[in-house]
Formats: structure tokens, sequence, C-alpha cells
């Protein structure tokens, strides 16, 4: 039998778990495709530096693959200091240095490595689901690596996909949309979850407007059925959650396998997180899109409603049919893990074969 392939895939671990349900989600897309491989972590947690290293480290065996899971970290408005400057001057006076001196951002402080990496040792990698919250910058690093070494390139969101037309790049919803198995459809509400988050935690800022209509939405429904519990990514959310809602009930999730447990639990989700609306559609669970600031257009391609504000929370609760809603949101789960099956064929290492 053949060796499996060894796989370097850039996701977070321990800082985020939204990017943890991304990851969750590619890795049931490959076990349904009947790949075998070996899993290797290159984390994006700012405190896994030692880690990050050693995976680079050029003693080390090259990976037969990079899959970029989520984002790249090639967010910004300015130029990347690496794309700016290069060679000893840097190495001498330090890139943060010459980042403040000039004006610029480290944008690829963290993947950067990773990018070099790649590039030095020619190996092949897609882009799967990646997106960001701001418009980002094609930077030669990035440019090289679609240009020359990558299968597959799929964006989550218009404005990446904007940036980065001359690459072609397929649009399709998150990979977080497969977070989990198919779930049963919901028949009857017993439990209303709603998704809430600080105005300001890991690295997104809610707009004033967003956490207005946030409070106001767990009010109203609060008002209306006598009975919701909160949800809450981090603990700046939980923190603000808390000073807001006292009394009500609050779930802190800590991991990727948590989140999903929690959700679970509801048969009807109100999130103002992208990845909160990701792991309930993925369960089949019939879900009010809370806040549009532009990191959520990423749920354009999601079966969320409210994406336009035209309907209040209270007027779509009132006029739910969670069974067929919820039949809906899984058959829209089976298209886009059809569309997926497809896209995946262009990997060097899957059987075309994979069933859906």
């Amino acid at each position: 039998m053949t060796a499996p392939k060894k796989i370097l895939f850039s996701s977070t671990l321990g800082f985020n778990p939204g990017d943890e349900i991304i990851l969750m989600g590619i890795e049931r897309l490959l076990a349904q495709k009947g790949f075998r491989y070996e899993k290797v972590i290159y984390n994006r947690n700012p405190a896994a530096t030692a880690q990050r290293r050693a995976i680079v480290n050029p003693d080390q065996d090259v990976p037969d693959y990079v899959i970029f899971a989520g984002t790249p970290e090639w967010s910004t408005e300015i130029p990347n200091i690496s794309d700016v400057f290069s060679g000893p001057v840097v190495e001498r006076l330090g890139p943060r240095f010459l980042a403040r001196l000039f004006g610029l951002r480290q944008t690829d402080r963290i993947n950067d490595p990773l990018l070099r990496y790649v590039l030095k040792n020619r190996i092949p990698c897609s882009f799967i689901g990646v997106g960001s919250s701001r418009r980002p910058t094609v930077t030669h690093k990035i440019s090289r690596i679609l240009s020359e070494l990558r299968n597959v390139f799929v964006v989550r969101d218009e404005q990446t996909g904007d940036v980065f037309e001359a690459f072609n790049p397929v649009k399709a919803p998150c990979p977080a949309f497969f977070c989990t198995v198919d779930s049963v459809p919901r028949v009857e509400i017993n439990r209303i979850g709603c998704t809430i988050q600080a105005p300001h935690s890991n690295l997104i800022r809610v707009s004033n407007d967003g956490v207005q209509t946030m409070i106001s939405a767990v009010r109203e429904v609060q008002d209306y059925t006598g009975s919701v519990e909160l949800i809450c990514h981090h603990a700046h959310d939980y923190k603000f959650a808390s000073k807001q809602f006292p009394g009500l009930t609050i779930h802190l999730v800590k991991s990727a396998s948590e989140m999903i447990d929690v959700y679970r639990k509801f048969d009807v989700i109100f999130s103002s997180r992208l990845h909160g609306c990701a792991a309930a559609c993925s369960l089949g669970i019939p879900t009010y899109q809370l806040w549009h600031g532009l990191r959520m257009n990423t749920l354009e391609l999601f079966p969320v409603v409210n994406k336009d504000a035209r309907l209040s929370p209270v007027d779509w609760l009132s006029n739910l049919d969670v069974e067929a809603a919820s039949i809906s949101v899984l058959e829209s789960k089976r298209r886009a893990r059809r569309q997926y099956m497809l896209l995946l064929d262009a990997l060097p290492f899957v059987d075309s074969n994979g069933e859906d």
C-alpha cells in the first residue's frame, strides 16, 4: 500500500474556533473523497511561534502538499514590509522597526515564513475557502504561489474574489459549512440560541449599529418567547453578554468541537458571528443573521435569513415552519458539497470517484 501523503494545513488551533471548524469541514470533504493522509498543522495562533518555526525548519521533511484553510493572513490596505524590503538590512534592523519607520504593516508576519517555505521548496498547494474581513492585498509571494504552485483556489466572499479575479478563483461557501455530518431536520422549536459578540474582540470590530441590532434582537426574541440562551465564542463576548443580559443562560465555547456540541442543542439560531451561522447551518438549524459588516459578506453563499434586514427577528420566528426551513438548509448543504466534490477533483492525490 502506498504511504499516505503528508499534508500541511495552515490553520489556527487554540485561538479561533472559527478557523478550527473550517479545517474540520475541509477534512470531512477529503474523507468523503476517501483520501488518506498524514496531517501536519502550521498553527497561526500567535502564541505558537516555536511550533511554526519547527515545522518550516530546513531539517524537517518537506510535506507533499500544503492547504491554506480559511485565510492566508493577507488582509491589509498597506503593503507588507517583506514585500517592500528584503535582505540583510531587514534582518539586522528588524522588520518591526522598519514597519514603524516607514508606516508599513507586517501583514504576513504569521504566515510569511510558510509562504517563503512553499516557494523555496516548490510545494504544490491549494487555497480552500479563503477570505478576508478587509480587502486583501495581492502580495508578490501570494501571486507567485497562485501562478506557479496551486491546484485549487476557492474563495468564500465577494471582496476576495474581486481582488484575485486574475487568478480565476471559484466562489463557494466557506468549508465550515461541512464541519458536521448531516443532521436530521429540526421538527419543532424547543430551544432558541442567540450568538452575541463584544463590540471589539479577536481583531473584529462591530459597528455601533451592529451592537444595537444584536442587543435589540435578543430582547425582542426573549420578550416574544420567554426563553433565550446566549452563545459566546470568546471570553470578551461572555463578559459583554453577562453585563447586557444578567440572568440569561450563557454558553462559552472554547474549541471547535465544543462549539458544535453547543449549537447542536438548539432548534433556531440568531447569530452575529460568521462561524456561528456556519456551525448552525451545518447542523441544519434555521439561522437568522444579526450583523451585516463586510466580514459577513461570506454569508451571501449560506442559507441564512435576513441578509438585507427587511424582516425583524420576531416576524421571521413567528412565521417559521422550522421543519421545512431545516430541510431546505440541509439540501443547500448537499448542493454545496457536490460543488466541492467537483472542485477537489483538481487535487493531485484524490480519487475522483468520491460519492456524494
